[in-house]
């Protein structure tokens, strides 16, 4: 959920439908409006940002996804969206059969984690080819990608909160890795490559579900 100005905007699942789909619900009324025009659409992940007001989001075919299932090795086509002021969608860019790890995006350029492969840890998946993981940088005025430094491979464990308006500094949570490695909020400066702890789990115990940048 993330508050727009005078709407809420809900990634939700219906109790009678088995996908997350986009809504805009009114503050005063509660009343809940469905924008997605395509109900085979998954909402995956979405993001936006308090300062620059971008609402964006990517979404797969959830009847592909399915066709998909004894295809451990392969991702599936993901779609990147703005969703305007009004409800509607606008097409950004797009990748094939990939798995998107997270997402985040300022007015400039969009930040996602994209992987080529999901391989489970099983003997029978054996011989797949490696998983190749990559933090992809979008420019919405050039349209191109460009794959992050191998410096960053940091971010890979790190779920995208907010990119700052430079497009400099990139806040995230960033799970821990079990007892003695808490769960933290950091920030991360994408040209000297330095991790900032913002906040850590205080306990041996719990976690930091989430996360998100509101404006003061």
């Amino acid at each position: 959920m993330f508050i727009k100005e005078d709407k809420l905007y809900l990634a939700a699942m219906d109790t009678i439908k088995t996908i997350i789909t986009s809504y805009w619900c009114d503050r005063e009324t509660g009343k809940p409006t469905d924008l997605t025009w395509d109900h085979d659409l998954f909402v995956d992940y979405v993001t936006y940002n308090p300062l620059t007001k971008g609402l964006y989001c990517n979404l797969y075919s959830d009847r592909e996804s399915y066709k998909r299932l004894n295809e451990p090795e392969n991702g599936i086509r993901q779609r990147f969206y703005q969703i305007k002021p009004d409800g509607s969608f606008r097409l950004i860019t797009e990748e094939k059969r990939k798995i998107i790890g997270s997402l985040v995006a300022n007015s400039r350029k969009m930040l996602y984690i994209r992987k080529n492969t999901s391989v489970p840890n099983v003997p029978e998946m054996k011989g797949l080819k490696e998983q190749i993981i990559e933090v992809v940088s979008y420019d919405f005025q050039s349209k191109k990608k460009t794959v992050l430094s191998e410096k960053d491979k940091s971010l890979y464990q790190m779920g995208f909160i907010y990119l700052d308006k430079k497009g400099t500094t990139l806040y995230g949570l960033k799970k821990g890795q079990g007892l003695g490695d808490p769960d933290k909020l950091v920030s991360y400066d994408l040209k000297t490559h330095k991790e900032k702890i913002l906040f850590r789990y205080p306990g041996t115990e719990g976690a930091i579900n989430n996360a998100c940048v509101v404006k003061k």
